[in-house]
């Protein structure tokens, strides 16, 4: 299978890392770094999705915490 290299041509070097050259491991270590990223934005995003939707269940009384004392008289 062949792999495009850094400078753009198709070499079946791809997966031996003494063959690489520094631009080949600087765009492998420039997508790493995008993918963590997006990963960790994408978890983000749901984690507050997700809070945001239980905050509005709570409030309109869909769930009721069991284990709070009331604070209103």
């Amino acid at each position: 299978m062949a792999t495009r290299g850094g400078d753009g041509t198709e070499n079946n070097l791809g997966d031996v890392p003494s063959k690489l050259t520094s631009t080949d491991l600087y765009d492998r270590i420039a997508h790493n770094l995008f993918s963590v990223n997006m990963v960790w934005t994408l978890i983000g995003g749901f984690l507050v999705f997700f809070m945001q939707t239980g905050f509005a269940m709570l409030e309109t009384g869909c769930v009721v915490p069991k284990t709070q004392p009331t604070s209103c008289p």
